[in-house]
């Protein structure tokens, strides 16, 4: 079937003003992500049984050729593979016959993606989606910036930013902006983090502390316990310093729940205290569990969008996608509405990479700023006895620059 008749199951919207924004099927969505924090590696995945070989397709001068370098090969291919069939999945719903989205294996190495960059340069790729990890961009940048092709990288680490290098990862100062901008329009000005002493925690306890200040408001405690320990002595020294009226909690899983056990143990009530998430959050249903954690707020995407995207991509692979795979669709696909609109040979310039007005991707709302980084809107959950709860959807529009 041609790929213009499968799309019209799917809707492409108008941009606001001058490009298209990517509509990603009903707006599908959420699949958050632990992040990869500045200079810090989010942990791999065991490797799964061998992929076959991709064959590469011959380049044709009337195509648009776009690289997807990912590890699908080595301990990360599993979040290689899913963020390639995620890519895959974004050209069958929105790209032009001649768009070709190519494949290379990095091998989860800088090795690997210096060598995978070569080849798609010398195959004629116009602009880099990937890689996934910070080291390989930095590996790669050189080459691509020679050739004069664009990174669209899955890393959220904001140092590999700028030169013509993006980041498409869910950054930590999004998530804290949004909590922050949130708890203030309920009159909440005073905050605390409690987070392990890990490069995630600290850098996370950072960016809060940065988002409260620019909103007016203060941290006025940190406190920090052993990733591998019990937090009940930071805990304890939280609940003695006291002062706040809301608490920022970083932490996932069984450990979460352990911390946030001691809480009310110490005198830190949540019908007293509101707690606070992260992303780290969104993938967890069964939160409310924890009594502690019933009323708390964390970000996330549009919530209403993450079920079809993983439907569909359980349909197509019957695997669940890989928590990184709505990178893979919304880079794919904001690469495959900018070559359909695009009048000249050169569809990704940074004019267009840049749009002010941004694109509507599985994640939600997003746009590159020129520095490289990427700008994002989130909704606010609540934990629910039984799940989760939208308290306050996503923004559908990006404030307007500055100048522009």
């Amino acid at each position: 079937m041609p790929r213009a008749d499968r799309r019209r199951k799917f809707r492409v919207l108008p941009s606001l003003a001058v490009l298209a924004v990517v509509s990603l099927v009903a707006a599908c969505a959420q699949q958050p992500i632990a992040p990869e924090q500045p200079r810090v590696e989010a942990p791999r995945p065991a490797e799964p049984a061998p992929q076959a070989p991709v064959a590469q397709e011959p380049a044709r001068p009337d195509q648009t050729r776009v690289a997807m370098l990912v590890p699908l090969t080595g301990p990360a291919a599993s979040a290689g593979q899913g963020l390639l069939n995620a890519g895959q999945m974004a050209v069958f719903d929105v790209a032009q016959e001649d768009f070709i989205l190519q494949p290379y294996d990095t091998k989860g190495t800088a090795a690997g993606a210096r060598e995978a960059a070569s080849r798609a340069v010398a195959e004629g790729a116009q602009l880099i989606l990937g890689p996934l990890f910070a080291e390989s961009v930095r590996a790669i940048a050189p080459q691509a910036q020679a050739a004069n092709v664009k990174i669209v990288s899955f890393s959220t680490d904001t140092t590999v930013s700028g030169n013509g290098i993006y980041v498409m990862g869910l950054l930590l100062t999004e998530q804290a902006q949004a909590l922050v901008s949130f708890a203030r329009t309920q009159g909440l000005e005073r905050f605390a983090v409690l987070a392990p002493a890990s490069d995630y925690g600290r850098a996370m306890a950072t960016a809060f502390r940065d988002a409260a200040g620019q909103a007016g408001a203060q941290v006025t405690a940190v406190e920090y316990y052993s990733p591998g320990g019990p937090p009940d002595e930071a805990v304890k020294r939280l609940a003695q310093a006291g002062g706040f009226q809301a608490l920022l909690v970083p932490e996932r899983a069984q450990k979460l729940r352990e911390v946030a056990a001691m809480l009310p143990f110490h005198g830190i009530r949540p019908e007293q205290t509101q707690v606070l998430g992260t992303l780290l959050w969104a993938d967890d249903r069964d939160l409310g569990r924890e009594p502690a954690l019933v009323g708390a707020w964390y970000p996330a995407p549009s919530p209403q969008s993450r079920d079809y995207f993983t439907t569909r991509f359980r349909e197509a692979y019957g695997t669940e996608p890989p928590a990184i795979a709505s990178l893979g669709y919304d880079a794919a696909a904001l690469a495959a509405v900018l070559a359909s609109r695009s009048q000249d040979a050169t569809p990704f310039d940074d004019g267009d990479l840049t749009n002010a007005n941004g694109f509507m991707g599985v994640d939600g709302l997003f746009r590159l700023e020129r520095g490289g980084l990427v700008d994002r809107t989130f909704a606010i959950m609540r934990v629910t006895p039984n799940g989760t709860e939208l308290i306050a959807p996503a923004p559908d529009a990006f404030t307007p620059r500055v100048g522009s």
